[in-house]
């Protein structure tokens, strides 16, 4: 928990629920945005160091996007208040499992 890990502890009963939920949140992504997230946090690792390579890969991500979209640091603002907006909504809807 301490290296920031570890968002939540559910109980072992609610475990399915909350990993389902968390997966449906996972969902609402861009698949594109997730598959390079996930490559640039793997290439990142081998290069720097586990640590150092995921607080490298969401400043690559954040820039990437940026610069593959030709957005502004205010469109991609708004976009991710957006997104949080989507996340929201489920959460209101569903609820949190845990």
């Amino acid at each position: 928990e301490r290296a920031g890990f570890v968002n939540h502890v559910v109980p072992r009963e609610k475990l399915r629920e909350a990993t389902m939920w968390l997966a449906r949140r996972v969902a609402l992504n861009d698949l594109l945005a997730l598959k390079l997230s996930k490559m640039s946090i793997n290439q990142a690792a081998d290069i720097l160091g586990e640590s150092a390579a995921i607080r490298a890969s969401g400043n690559f991500w954040i820039l990437g996007g940026m610069i593959d979209r030709g957005e502004s640091a205010s469109d991609r603002v708004a976009w991710s208040k957006e997104r949080n907006e989507r996340f929201d909504a489920q959460e209101r809807a569903e609820g949190r499992p845990w």
